[in-house]
């Protein structure tokens, strides 16, 4: 799972196992993801939104 709010907003309250990464940050750390796995984005609204578009779209792939 990885959670797309900022930093300060995460450590003060996140789902257990979830990992941070900033949406402004997140397609840099799509090189450091594993491409074989799935994950799950925690945040709803806008963010999620973006955060979800940003993932099924790494490296000009979509999901199906």
């Amino acid at each position: 799972m990885i959670d797309v709010r900022f930093a300060g907003k995460f450590e003060h309250h996140h789902a257990l196992n979830c990992i941070n990464i900033p949406l402004q940050g997140l397609r840099e750390a799509l090189l450091e993801l594993d491409e074989t796995a799935s994950y799950v984005v925690i945040k709803q609204g806008r963010r999620g939104g973006l955060g979800t578009f940003v993932l099924d779209h790494r490296h000009g792939k979509t999901s199906k």
